[in-house]
């Protein structure tokens, strides 16, 4: 797997940029406090987050028999543009198109405003041009989180399910605000994805398979979709870019997770970014479990939201 040459720390956002720990140290209640829940998180992302979007006997395969393909350089993890500009983008396609986010913003209709989109999020953090440049606002107070509506605490029926891992997304998504988050064409996110790609040179979803030795995608199952007539224009049934490829992995695989390629990348670079930091649990205890939350030994999303006070999980109220 190339990597590109740059900073130790990843530059991607979302759960990547913070496995990689910045380095500090001392014996401080501060440190000791940072280090436990520096270790919390990781766990967080190796044995909640991973588990539920990648195949997890590749998971266990990378942590019980080492990674394969993501090598550092000079002993420095470094992050791999298969990575960033192509598998660890397929949240893109779990957008939904609207969200039940708080009592009001959400599809039930009056009293709540409106339902919650994309466009909103934009506007609310200053990405739609809904107030003024270099100014500083804070996020409306009618639009934090009901946190009982993204993960899974005492209201299962609340629950935001994501759309399913696919080569389709949301409508919004081909229509980015401008200027503000697309300030030249093209205007979809898909389309600059795949332009993206392009540009660094990634390799084809078909050679990363090759060099994985794992069973390549066939021509039938890449043009059974909405998208044949462009993925036969422009040769993607044979030549596939590497981040269409690993979606329509995941949509052959039933959707849920990512198939063989996309799960080897992801387990692959999560986990050399933990075993490269030195301030990482599986670099320094590598037997360590969790010791905060209900469960001892066990450690999620929602028992780290939980864990200020149940005042947090929805601060708004019903």
């Amino acid at each position: 797997m190339d990597v590109i040459p740059g900073p130790v720390e990843p530059p991607s956002g979302g759960y990547a940029s913070c496995v990689y720990s910045r380095p500090g140290g001392g014996d401080t209640l501060y440190h000791r406090a940072l280090k436990q829940v520096r270790f919390h998180y990781q766990w967080i992302v190796l044995h909640e987050f991973l588990p539920n979007v990648i195949d997890a006997t590749v998971l266990q395969d990378v942590l019980d028999n080492g990674r394969r393909f993501y090598t550092f350089e000079d002993n420095k993890p470094y992050m791999p543009v298969e990575f960033s500009v192509a598998a660890y983008r397929f949240g893109h396609s779990m957008i939904r198109e609207t969200y039940d986010w708080n009592r009001a913003f959400n599809n039930a209709g009056p009293p709540a405003l409106a339902p919650a989109t994309m466009r909103l999020l934009f506007a609310f953090t200053g990405k739609g041009g809904f107030r003024p440049p270099n100014t500083h606002l804070n996020l409306p107070s009618n639009w934090i989180a009901d946190w009982r509506r993204i993960f899974e605490f005492d209201r299962p029926d609340l629950v935001n399910p994501t759309r399913k891992l696919d080569t389709t997304t949301s409508p919004q998504m081909h229509d980015l605000p401008r200027p503000s988050v697309a300030a030249e064409p093209p205007v979809s996110l898909p389309a600059r994805n795949l332009l993206r790609g392009g540009r660094v040179g990634l390799p084809t979803g078909q050679a990363v398979a090759e060099a994985m030795q794992v069973t390549a995608l066939t021509a039938a199952q890449l043009t059974d979709s909405a998208h044949a007539d462009i993925v036969r224009e422009f040769g993607f049934e044979t030549s596939t870019p590497l981040w269409y490829y690993v979606l329509k992995e995941a949509e052959v695989s039933g959707g849920n997770r990512l198939g063989a390629v996309g799960s080897r990348i992801l387990a692959e670079v999560f986990v050399g970014l933990l075993e490269g930091s030195p301030h990482s649990f599986l670099s320094q205890e590598p037997t360590w479990t969790p010791t905060l939350g209900p469960t001892p030994g066990s450690f999620t999303v929602a028992d780290m939201i939980a864990f200020p006070g149940t005042n947090n999980i929805n601060p708004l109220g019903e």
